[in-house]
């Protein structure tokens, strides 16, 4: 019933062609679907250079940006410059009659080769690379630690250099309403990745316009080659997704299905292109492209919910005043809403501080895109959301010259 809704509003028309061959279905989660790991040597150039420069650097994004991975192209960048980098996958989630924080980065150099003391790690070369670092905000002796090396830098004292990989939030309790900006406090805006490149200076954890159209051709090349993009959907997708790994993913999976189910039959077709009529139709009836890619997704990181489409109320209610903000702007950081702390967890916003305030932005327009057609839905603007599964979604690809009731 809800994708008849959906579909009801092109019921004029013919929506989608006869697919001569069954539709493949593959999921990212699924080994044999095809990932593409970019890499990005002009990024991790400019970010060693700049850990380098700073000391301390936070690259902090929602989940699926793209961190982990930028992380270990670093690790291996600065190990084949000869630099000691050492990566720690996560810090311990409490250090309480354990060992200190300066003994569990002692131990991470004896065990990646680098043997070291207490009393001389912080004055050695050492750059770690600490991932999942949203786990440490609750560790007031590394904080201490960073502090200092700060310090350092600004004196000019050589030693250790930090860079942090951090989500929002703590594994036991969620965001931590009386650290949630002590991150921001101690980076200063030079030392901090941005999520969106905005500048030739800027160091972005999302793909830069470059990489994500080095992404698009590894993906068409590992497939052979069967089909091309043209350049104005390429221009929106890179819109929507701002450059964030997962969705660029999604939105190429996407792309192989629209191929598979509009163009492979067709000899004289080999590049998918926004002005052709099915295609068009997924960015002008509400609903189809956001199903879709929240079904390729299976939900994840989206400010959706698989069993009825939208986030709980009260998260729902903060997104929709974040909705109403330009994107500049921004919604002004509330700690005592458990509703915005939800959603920064979640990956639903982001944070950013700007001239001494928290805000909280989407991280891509996709997301801001996902609110604007729910909210709509709320109104009663746009149909009901297609809450496809798998079946749901192959059916709606082969729908050609069908009557609509």
């Amino acid at each position: 019933m809800a994708l008849t809704a959906a579909l009801a509003v092109a019921k004029d028309s013919p929506m989608w062609p006869n697919l001569r061959r069954p539709l493949v279905w593959i999921h990212p989660s699924d080994s044999s679907a095809s990932h593409v790991f970019v890499p990005r040597h002009k990024t991790v150039r400019m970010l060693a250079n700049r850990i380098h420069e700073q000391r301390v650097v936070l690259g902090r994004g929602i989940p699926g940006s793209g961190k982990t991975f930028l992380a270990r192209s670093l690790h291996t960048y600065l190990r084949g410059q000869g630099v000691k980098s050492i990566y720690i996958k996560s810090f311990p989630l409490s250090l309480e009659g354990g060992p200190s924080a300066l003994d569990y980065l002692v131990e991470a150099c004896h065990i990646q080769g680098f043997p070291t003391f207490r009393h001389c790690i912080l004055r050695h070369n050492f750059v770690f690379l600490i991932d999942d670092a949203h786990t440490t905000y609750n560790n007031s002796e590394l904080w201490l630690i960073l502090n200092s090396a700060n310090q350092n830098c600004l004196a000019n004292v050589p030693g250790a250099s930090f860079c942090m990989f951090s989500a929002f939030g703590t594994p036991d309790r969620g965001v931590m309403p009386h650290n949630i900006g002590s991150d921001l406090l101690v980076f200063n805006k030079r030392q901090r990745l941005l999520l969106e490149e905005w500048s030739e200076e800027d160091i972005s954890i999302f793909y830069t316009r470059e990489e994500f159209d080095l992404h698009v051709e590894m993906h068409l090349q590992a497939r052979g080659s069967d089909y091309k993009i043209d350049g104005i959907l390429k221009d929106i997708i890179d819109g929507l997704t701002g450059g964030q790994p997962e969705l660029v993913d999604a939105f190429m999976i996407l792309c192989d299905m629209w191929y598979d189910a509009f163009y492979k039959d067709d000899e004289l077709l080999d590049e998918i292109r926004l002005e052709h009529y099915e295609i068009s139709r997924f960015f002008q009836v509400r609903g189809l492209l956001e199903g879709s890619i929240a079904v390729i997704l299976d939900f994840a990181n989206l400010p959706l919910s698989p069993e009825t489409f939208f986030p709980p109320e009260r998260e729902f209610e903060v997104l929709r005043q974040v909705d109403q903000q330009t994107l500049v702007e921004g919604l002004l950081f509330n700690p005592h809403s458990e509703a915005m702390l939800s959603c920064l967890t979640k990956g639903w916003l982001h944070m950013e501080e700007r001239q001494g305030e928290f805000r909280c932005y989407f991280p891509t327009r996709f997301h801001r895109m996902l609110v604007e057609y729910l909210v709509g839905v709320q109104d009663l603007r746009y149909p009901t959301p297609p809450t496809l599964n798998r079946g749901e979604l192959e059916l709606m690809m082969g729908m050609r010259n069908m009557t609509i009731s």
